[in-house]
């Protein structure tokens, strides 16, 4: 009876990846929490854990980031653990693609090693992009070994860290065509991703706009410590580019030079992604081709090693070195409100799950950014009414809308920081339909009121949502009445583009209004002549003010 040949189990890998792993935790406390874009998916895992909703705000359905895998995950193990679990992925998963690069055992380490030491990726703690290099590299090493399903499967769950391994998708397909394999690998993959986004879809009410945000959301310049990235990348192609022209025409070089051109191609030079970090994923395809390098030269794989080490070290000391920090707002206590100019304000102060912070240039609102952009700040201020609204580096024309004194604000510690004074009420939800004509080419067909009838106080603030045939020519004044009080608001033409959208209106109630029911009028004047007007709501004004 012959003896069954039992295969040694090589500790290398699990070697490998527990160094990375300790190296991740170490980094992840230095970088993690830096004051930028990824504390918004921090902020996302936070309520996701507080309440179960992943939204950054509570009450808006809005994804603002392509990155629900690294929220939910941030969310279930944190941010530190889920950097240091992503590098002992792309370590191990490195370590085994070595072998198909035809490195040594001794340069497959070097190859791991420098990964585990890429201060590109150190820089990305908190993003999703360690996550997703891992995810991808394990996406490749399954497709390597012939499970093109399972590959499929890592570089879908790659593509919900981040929109930035797409670019690598059609590349795999190809690869996976040439062996014959490249429908079960986009069928894996278009699973998952589908089912991903059907699972998003019935997290948010059935609501498919939780996409506007994706769109609205623009990544910021990279923070100073990102100034090390580059180099590090620089020095790795440039050590990668000889090996691969000399090894282009084995398939296995061939990808990984096409991974890097197409990454680089398009999200470097068409989208001109910033920061070194946006640039993780080409870090490993670049270590595997310079391993051919190190492995023929020696003293170069010294050299390269201790540029690695030499850069991760300074990169830390600058993280060690104390930060000037901007000061912190000065927000009252029990502020819900908060509005900044643009949302990097946002990050350097610990802000409470609970309050609405609001970026004035609508980087983290999809509505407000429609708003801007038909040129109608009035309609914004009312709308979202922060309590506190700081206006440095805005323009000052929020100062100078209707909204601004209705809402009444005032200077608080600062010529720059308003506080709203007025005690508001939400949207109820409740919509008066009304589908009345003003002009063959504007209709008014429903408003929406801050208070129910019985409650609330004399500020009223409504929604009235218009449709328009025709773009408008002319400005458009619109007033409301309630009994003595009214207020008219002047809409450059602009804001009536030719569409369904709402415009939002405040009036404040005079204290010597007389009590008892009075109709809500909504009039639509142009050149001084009244187009319509119409009867909104009926309400009680005792009952409002008491």
């Amino acid at each position: 009876m012959a003896e069954r040949s039992v295969r040694a189990l090589d500790p290398m890998p699990f070697a490998v990846a527990l160094v990375a792993l300790l190296i991740g935790l170490m980094a992840a406390s230095f970088f993690a929490h830096l004051p930028d874009d990824r504390l918004i998916i921090a902020r996302y895992a936070e309520q996701f854990r507080s309440t179960g909703q992943l939204v950054f705000n509570r009450g808006e359905n809005t994804l603002l980031m392509a990155a629900p895998l690294p929220m939910l995950a941030q969310a279930l193990i944190g941010a530190d653990a889920l950097f240091a679990l992503s590098m002992a992925l792309g370590a191990a998963c490195l370590y085994y693609l070595a072998a198909s690069a035809a490195l040594t055992n001794a340069s497959r380490l070097l190859v791991a090693g420098i990964f585990a030491l890429a201060y590109p990726l150190w820089v990305g703690a908190g993003t999703g992009y360690p996550p997703m290099t891992g995810l991808a590299l394990l996406g490749l090493l399954l497709a390597q070994q012939g499970r093109w399903r399972w590959a499929g499967l890592a570089f879908a769950a790659a593509a919900l860290c981040g929109t930035e391994v797409l670019v690598l998708i059609a590349l795999m397909a190809l690869y996976a065509a040439q062996q014959g394999k490249a429908w079960r690998f986009m069928l894996a993959f278009a699973a998952v991703c589908g089912a991903a986004f059907m699972a998003l879809w019935l997290h948010y009410g059935f609501d498919v706009r939780f996409v506007e945000g994706l769109l609205t959301f623009r990544r910021s310049a990279p923070p100073a410590e990102d100034v090390l990235s580059l180099p590090f990348i620089a020095l790795l192609l440039l050590a990668a580019l000889p090996m691969w022209w000399q090894a282009r025409h084995e398939q296995f070089i061939a990808l990984l030079g096409a991974w890097i051109a197409l990454y680089i191609g398009i999200w470097g030079g068409i989208f001109r992604l910033e920061g070194g970090f946006t640039y993780a994923l080409i870090v490993p395809a670049a270590a595997l081709l310079a391993g051919r390098l190190f492995q023929r030269a020696p003293i170069v794989s010294v050299l390269g090693v201790g540029v690695a080490v030499g850069t991760s070290v300074v990169g830390l000391s600058v993280m060690m070195a104390p930060r000037a920090l901007p000061p912190l707002f000065p927000v009252p206590e029990g502020t819900q409100r908060v509005a900044v100019p643009f949302k990097d304000l946002l990050f350097y102060q610990r802000w409470r799950l609970d309050q609405q912070l609001i970026a004035l240039d609508g980087s983290l609102q999809p509505e407000l950014r429609r708003m801007l952009e038909r040129g109608d700040l009035h309609s914004a201020l009312v709308r979202y009414a922060p309590d506190m609204l700081y206006l440095a580096h805005a323009e000052d024309d929020w100062r100078y809308t209707d909204a601004f004194t209705t809402l009444g604000y005032t200077p608080y510690q600062s010529e720059r920081f308003f506080q709203r004074e007025l005690p508001i009420t939400g949207f109820t939800g409740r919509f008066f339909i009304m589908d009345q004509p003003f002009s063959p080419d504007l209709a008014l067909r429903q408003a929406e009121l801050t208070t129910e009838l019985g409650t609330g106080g004399d500020l009223l603030r409504v929604r009235l949502r218009w449709e328009v045939q025709r773009p408008a020519s002319r400005p458009i004044t619109v007033q409301l009445r309630l009994g003595q009080a009214e207020q008219r608001t002047a809409f450059a033409a602009n804001v009536f583009g030719a569409g369904t959208f709402d415009t939002y209106h405040a009036l404040r109630l005079p204290p010597d209004m007389p009590d008892g029911a009075v109709a809500l009028r909504v009039r639509a004047i142009v050149n001084g002549g009244t187009l319509a007007e119409v009867e909104a709501a009926r309400l009680t004004v005792r009952a409002m003010r008491d």
